[in-house]
């Protein structure tokens, strides 16, 4: 069976598709001829949120010859326009002999690392600099849907970069992934995220000009599922009750043993320590980066991203949960959806729209979602219950309007966020009401994550996601996790003495602070849950 591939394709209006094409001679097996399947196994990258089961409308390919007619999921997703020009959802077509697909392109290294510094701002090895004599690290934030990753030098932050987690073909959570792994792809798993992790090194290094031997050490924070597919540990723990991870302690390791022997290099690669199953390092990183071992005020941090993990306290007690609030968020399982990218809408007013970078719109981030529902709200266009209005029900709202490309927010967009921020409040509530601190006596609430940076409260309050808090005590503080990262390199390449000790023992001292609250295991969540699904 022969067919051609062109991946990256410019893909235009008029229907014309551009870019180069790679042909292929190819036998699968039995069972196998699903495009989306044969074009991972081929390693050609194709957003699928949802696994490959027909959901969110993510794997858009262009078949040019040998087109299938629509499936019903197809017509659910594409105009007759697309469908005319041959655009099919590849998890619900098989390869055929002689087919041309093109496969769009995908922007993910313009993603926005927020509260860090980017190259432009501050150059990193001045050109004459010893390199040779210089402390380099790279600190790295290993999250479901994307990576991102900065250099040191000296101590001082001077590069990042931010990458799609291409594990996203096997599900855009952490329960896909781990049910994946349990099936055996767990070995798949790790190698695509050690080849995101080693690409985001190696452009940091060239963009740098560091050699990648220089590199003294890597520290990633992470969720703990992430973590477990990056050392390839069984998930088996973390797909039951009673859900025992294989660790979740503070680890060292040679890079060898975390990423193969592909790349030569002596770095330490330092694993920072996690709260439980599902409220993993990346959170301890963000109460690390926030200097939680020296606060008494009552913080509040939220991860608005797939998993939503939150902790409530202070550095003498700590209360830890997690809720799948889905990928939402972060513009996954949307018919318009878009990461953090320039194009991506991510306010949308009385005032009309804006978009990341002031570029024309491609499609709505998470603000931009939360954002057009607070205003769909005030202006009836969306009742409390969440349903769309009049002709809007079947037709969708376009927040873009009559002109330019139609960015519509469906009647199935309004649930996957409805679900979204019913699971973060209701878990919100929870931890309060468990944890014996009430609301108002929260002295701030930080909402970490690209989302969070740029979420205006008042929105999210809104629409009921978050609680109303007095003016001022609510803040975005970027991607906590990656600062915290950062902290613990920088204070590495600073101390000359002991390096490990003050640093490991307070990341460890927060990881020892934390009651874990199961939200599963709570009787009110469900209530709560439902009772927050009203936009109110």
């Amino acid at each position: 069976m022969e067919f051609t591939v062109i991946e990256g394709a410019q893909v235009h209006t008029d229907g014309m598709v551009r870019g180069l094409g790679e042909q292929y001679a190819y036998e699968p097996g039995e069972g196998r001829r699903n495009l989306l399947h044969v074009l991972r196994e081929l390693g050609v990258d194709v957003p699928n949120a949802c696994g490959g089961n027909g959901r969110c409308g993510k794997c858009r390919v262009v078949i040019q010859e040998k087109t299938p007619e629509p499936a019903d999921e197809d017509k659910a997703v594409f105009s007759q326009r697309e469908l005319e020009m041959g655009y099919r959802l590849a998890c619900r077509h098989e390869l055929a002999d002689g087919m041309v697909i093109a496969v769009p392109a995908q922007s993910s290294e313009d993603m926005q690392i927020l509260g860090l510094v980017s190259r432009e701002e501050k150059p990193g090895c001045p050109e004459g600099s010893l390199l040779k004599e210089r402390d380099i690290r790279i600190a790295i934030d290993l999250g479901t849907t994307t990576i991102a990753a900065a250099m040191l030098v000296d101590g001082r932050a001077v590069d990042s970069i931010s990458v799609i987690n291409h594990q996203s073909r096997y599900g855009a959570d952490v329960i896909s992934r781990i049910k994946a792994s349990m099936e055996g792809k767990g070995e798949a798993l790790r190698k695509l995220v050690q080849e995101d992790l080693l690409s985001c090194m190696e452009k940091l290094c060239v963009r740098q000009k560091v050699e990648k031997g220089l590199v003294r050490e890597i520290v990633i924070a992470g969720n703990t599922t992430m973590l477990h597919l990056l050392l390839g540990y069984p998930c088996d723990g973390l797909g039951k009750a009673p859900f025992h991870p294989v660790t979740l302690e503070l680890g060292r390791d040679n890079f060898e043993a975390v990423f193969g022997n592909r790349v030569e290099s002596t770095a330490t690669v330092v694993l920072l320590p996690g709260f439980s199953a599902y409220v993993g390092a990346d959170i301890v990183s963000g109460l690390y980066s926030r200097h939680l071992e020296e606060q008494e005020k009552k913080i509040l941090l939220v991860d608005l991203g797939t998993n939503g993990e939150m902790a409530l306290g202070n550095r003498q007690k700590l209360y830890v949960t997690s809720t799948a609030a889905g990928p939402a968020f972060e513009g996954g399982n949307l018919s318009c959806g878009a990461c953090s990218i320039p194009g991506a809408i991510c306010h949308v007013g009385e005032d009309g729209i804006s978009t990341i970078g002031d570029r024309a719109p491609i499609g709505l981030c998470g603000t931009g979602v939360i954002e057009a529902m607070a205003y769909m709200r005030r202006k009836g266009i969306l009742d409390e219950n969440g349903l769309l209005q009049g002709d809007y029900f079947e037709t969708g709202y376009s927040v873009t309007g009559r002109f330019g490309p139609q960015i519509v927010i469906t009647q199935e967009d309004i649930r996957q966020v409805q679900m979204a921020k019913a699971a973060i409040r209701a878990g919100i509530e929870i931890l309060c009401l468990r944890s014996g601190i009430r609301q108002e006596e929260i002295d701030e609430l930080q909402l970490a994550g690209g989302f969070g940076y740029f979420l205006d409260p008042r929105a999210a309050i809104a629409i009921g996601m978050l609680p109303e808090l007095p003016k001022g005590r609510i803040c975005a503080v970027g991607n906590a996790s990656l600062e915290g990262a950062v902290r613990f390199a920088a204070e590495g390449a600073e101390s000359k003495t002991a390096p490990e000790a003050d640093r490991d023992g307070v990341v460890t001292k927060i990881a020892a602070l934390a009651e874990e609250i199961s939200l599963a295991e709570d009787p009110l969540f469900e209530e709560k849950f439902m009772e927050y699904m009203a936009f109110r």
